[in-house]
């Protein structure tokens, strides 16, 4: 870098130089793409400690504008979006009604006989404002979840397989997170179809997997 620099003017020990970024930011300045070989991004990619020794200066400045500049917003924005999506998540999970029974009287040798039984479709039943106030929500989980799933889809395109699955590797959350984005998917033909089983199952799933990713915003 000291090499590459333009030094724009220098009085006494005070020196007034440019520094070109193609070698040192994180994006690729002809294209918009990541580049995994810059200074920055083998600094923060290593596992040794001493390498972010090296984070000072010109980098450490580099990255803070980064994240004032991109970051920030972005961030506190999924921050929002997620929590909205998590509080409609929760509160679609709370309005599901009790299963309902019905009984059927067979006669036996002993007898009659009242058998209960599950209904395995109430969940389908939108009987009440509340559980249209449901059905509003777990469209809007469906949507958040499609959403999600093409911003990673988008997300891989962009910066690669290889920092993707790096950034999955150091914050399990959000892979977690999109986990349950796929269990989300995978209820619907559950729900249509009514196998109550398979849907308890992947419900368990989404809220164990959806949960942990609001740590990655605190």
């Amino acid at each position: 870098m000291e090499l590459k620099r333009d030094i724009s003017w220098q009085f006494g020990d005070v020196t007034c130089a440019t520094y070109p970024l193609s070698d040192v930011d994180t994006i690729n300045h002809t294209d918009g793409s990541i580049n995994n070989k810059s200074a920055l991004s083998i600094i923060l990619s290593a596992e040794s400690n001493e390498h972010l020794d090296m984070l000072d200066g010109l980098l450490f400045q580099l990255l803070h504008e980064k994240w004032k500049q991109y970051a920030k917003v972005r961030f506190y924005r999924r921050g929002a979006f997620f929590f909205f999506y998590l509080v409609a998540f929760i509160t679609a999970v709370y309005l599901q009604p009790a299963p309902t029974r019905f009984v059927v009287t067979t006669n036996t040798s002993t007898g009659l006989v009242n058998l209960s039984f599950v209904n395995q479709c109430y969940l389908l039943d939108a009987s009440s404002n509340n559980q249209i106030l449901r059905f509003v929500l777990e469209c809007i989980i469906i949507v958040g979840a499609v959403m999600y799933l093409v911003l990673a889809g988008m997300e891989i395109h962009h910066e690669g397989k290889r920092t993707f699955w790096w950034t999955i590797y150091n914050a399990p959350m959000k892979g977690s997170f999109l986990i349950s984005c796929v269990m989300v998917l995978a209820i619907i033909p559950c729900r249509f179809t009514c196998n109550l089983i398979s849907e308890n199952v992947f419900l368990t799933i989404c809220i164990c997997t959806c949960i942990p990713y609001s740590l990655f915003f605190c």
